[in-house]
This record gives structure tokens, sequence and C-alpha cells, in this order.
């Protein structure tokens, strides 16, 4: 960076430090003197005036654009001794200096990060804007957690491959900036990886890669706070989500012991020794490994031994029904559980449960009451748990 050599303005623009030059353009750090505002002046070289369709052009294509993640531009002078536009100075620091500093960025915060961009530049390709490459220079991050983009726009028609151009140099250059060890680290190299397009036949686009950052920061997400002392109930559903992966969490191997519960056909049902569990086994404090593959240290907990079955579920839905003579069936339901949710049960539900106490079959499987349930999603399982007394396990 170099200071500018002694006051110059252009116009009420107050010019206080080069940033960059080339062979067309000087861009400064200035002042807009009227309001005492921090902008960026783009300069058509004085020996490049003859540049002027061509720089005024570019500018245009900016202005063009409209999108709160992306700088705006303020305005373009054209006069017989000079041409420049103003533009928005984005504040804080620019991602391009991450890996220079070895600084890392946390795998949540990360997938919010790139969300953000891939929102950003799913609205330049809607509105098929030609954009220069993008950058980690161009990205920069707040004291808020923001960021926000460069306005890269160009005269011209938007090729067919700017996007994927984008998504693959993304790719790469956030690589170095994950912070290994932490939960979220291997899901969050994955996506770099399909961002480069390895292992994939067709390359992601933006909306996709937003997708996946929706997913993953889903999934990283922490439950609401609940009381320690109240134990962990597993549930098992077949359904797809986020919110559901964390209901179906298995936990230490525990869940083996549901073989002992489970057999396969009626025939032997007299012959089987039940085995009676406690309702809740105790997990001393310690370091455990995660499905990730991270360590991390845990405070004692209690937890059910097998996931819920169809058994236990059936008493839980015989109590809302009972509550409902009072209009108190929802008495369970989460706070954020969607208005349109308006009950607990579970898929094809009648037929499970039939199947179940007879000990006959469900789709072609041996069931009964002492199965898990099935069929079931978050806002269920959370609802059951909070009937207990209860609450999920998040991992």
């Amino acid at each position: 960076m170099n200071q500018a050599h002694g006051e110059r303005h252009l116009g009420e623009y107050q010019l206080e430090e080069l940033l960059s030059e080339n062979t067309l353009i000087r861009t400064w750090r200035a002042r807009q003197t009227s309001i005492s505002r921090q902008v960026l002046v783009d300069e058509l070289r004085a020996d490049r005036l003859d540049q002027k369709e061509i720089f005024l052009a570019d500018v245009r294509a900016k202005a063009a654009v409209e999108h709160p993640l992306i700088g705006s531009v303020y305005e373009a002078v054209d006069a017989p001794e000079h041409c420049f536009c103003v533009r928005e100075l984005l504040h804080g620091e620019t991602l391009e200096k991450f890996p220079q500093a070895d600084k890392k960025v946390p795998p949540a915060q990360l997938a919010l990060l790139l969300r953000q961009v891939a929102v950003a530049q799913l609205h330049q390709h809607a509105a098929a804007h030609a954009t220069s490459p993008l950058n980690l220079q161009n990205l920069h991050l707040d004291e808020h957690g923001v960021i926000r983009l460069d306005n890269l726009a160009i005269a011209g028609a938007r090729s067919p491959g700017e996007s994927a151009r984008d998504i693959a140099g993304l790719g790469e250059a956030l690589h170095p900036l994950v912070a290994s060890g932490q939960a979220g680290s291997n899901r969050m190299l994955t996506l770099l990886s399909w961002m480069r397009g390895e292992g994939l036949e067709i390359a992601l686009d933006w909306q996709q890669v937003a997708d996946l950052c929706t997913q993953i920061d889903q999934q990283l997400s922490e439950p609401a706070p609940v009381p320690p002392s109240r134990p962990s109930v597993p549930i098992n559903r077949h359904s797809t989500g986020a919110r559901l992966a964390i209901a179906i969490a298995a936990v230490f191997g525990l869940l083996i012991i549901l073989a002992l519960l489970i057999h396969m056909g009626r025939k032997h049902e007299a012959s089987v020794q039940r085995v009676h569990l406690p309702e809740f086994v105790k997990i001393p404090s310690g370091r455990h490994v995660f499905q990730d593959g991270n360590e991390l240290a845990l405070k004692a907990f209690r937890i059910s031994p097998c996931e819920v079955t169809i058994g236990q579920y059936a008493e839980f839905l015989e109590t809302l029904e009972m509550l409902a003579k009072d209009s108190l069936e929802r008495s369970f339901d989460h706070a954020e559980q969607p208005p349109e949710k308006a009950a607990h049960i579970p898929d094809d539900w009648p037929s499970l449960l039939a199947a179940a106490k007879s000990g006959g079959l469900w789709n072609r499987r041996p069931v009964t009451t002492e199965s898990p349930v099935v069929g079931v999603d978050w806002w269920d399982a959370a609802a059951y748990a909070e009937w207990k007394k209860a609450r999920l396990p998040n991992q």
C-alpha cells in the first residue's frame, strides 16, 4: 500500500491511500468530505482516458447489481480531465489473510459463511451477470461474522462456466481454512472436495452448495439447553433431515442390546427369554470419540439402554388420546413445532401396532411390541421425550 502524495481530490472525494494499481485503473481509499464517509474510488489512469467506454461499461455492470451481500456502486463521474467511479468500502478482514496468519475457521461458521457466498453468487448467476473470478481477497468478514463480497460484475454476457469456475476455486482456496479436530470438519472437507469436482460426475451448482451448507449447519446446531438431570431417550425413525439424525444417533454401542429384544419369527416368540434392562444406565464422564472422529470430553449422563419400542410409544399415544378429551393433546409439543404438525401418530401406525401385538410381519419383517418404533419424525421424538421427562441425545 502506498500513501497518496499530498492532498488530492477528485470532486468531493479526498484521496487518502493508494490500495492497488494496474495498467488501466488506480484504486484509492478515500473520504467523501460532504458526509465524512469512507469509500473506494476506482480512477481511470490519465494516460488511459481513451478507454473510458470500456471502463464505464464495467461500472454500469456493477451498478446493476443489487444484493445486500455484494458491495454497491455509489456513482460514476465522466469529465474531460478524469473519469472515476465510487463504490462501497467493505469492512472487516479479507479471507485472503487467514492462510497467511494460519487462522482457521470452525466448520459451523464456515458452513454459514460459504452459504452466504453461495446465495450472493446464485443472485449473480440468476441475473446472468458476467463476473471476474472470485478469490479469497474478495471476501470480507466483519466483526459480526457477516461475509460480504466485492462487486465483481463486468460488462458482457455471462459465460456458462463462470459458476463452475468460482465453485471449484473456492473449494480449493477454503480448504486450508477448515479447523481440524472439530465437529463437522470431515463434512466440510467433503463438501469442499465436491466443490472441486472430486468424486462427482456432474459439478455442483451454487444452489446445491447453499443447500449442503444448510444441512451441515443444521447437523451441527446445538439443541435447546435442558437440565442435565434429565435422562436421554434414543428413538429410532425411518425419515430424513438433520433434526432426525440428531434424535436417532447411536450412543457408545449400547444399541446392540436391542438384538436381545427382537426375535426373528412369531413361532419362537414364546421361547424367547426376556432380558430385563434398567430404564436408564449411567455413562461416566470422560473423553469419547464421536462419529466424525473427534474426541471430546463429556460430563456424566444417563441414557436408555435401548431404543424406544413400539409398545412404549403406544403408551405415549394412549396418554395423548386421553388428554385430547380436554384439548390437552399438545401438552408435550416442542415450542417450535410447526402449526401444521397436528399429531404424533407414526406412518402406517395401525398396521404396525397390530403386527407388533400379534408378533406378525410388517413390511415383510417380523415385529413385536419390543421392536423399535419407526415412522416418526423429530417433533414426535421430542414430544415423547418431554412426556418421559427426558430429552433426546444430541450426539
